[in-house]
């Protein structure tokens, strides 16, 4: 796990273990690419903070919540590549 060197409440490091497990699948099982993995990286920790915001924890998010971000992330002008990549997409 990556440590910044600051403490983190326990739900934000349990967070962070679910988010270095998943990038850690897709180095291992799915043989992504080193920027892929950074990018996933990116766009997760994005959606967390998301989240937070929200008062919402990652382990209870709903795809309504990925709705609402994608939405938020469009409205900020996100290029719709971005958005349609394969990488975020709220099914």
């Amino acid at each position: 796990m990556r440590n910044s060197g600051r403490a983190r409440a326990p739900e934000a490091e349990r967070e962070a273990a679910l988010i270095d497990r998943f990038i850690e699948m897709m180095a291992a099982e799915r043989g992504a690419a080193k920027n892929t993995l950074l990018a996933y990286r990116r766009d997760l920790a994005d959606y967390g903070a998301f989240l937070a915001s929200r008062k919402i924890s990652l382990r209870r998010a709903r795809q309504r919540d990925l709705s609402d971000h994608l939405g938020a992330l469009e409205a900020a002008g996100v290029a719709g590549a971005s958005l349609d990549n394969g990488r975020i997409n709220a099914g």
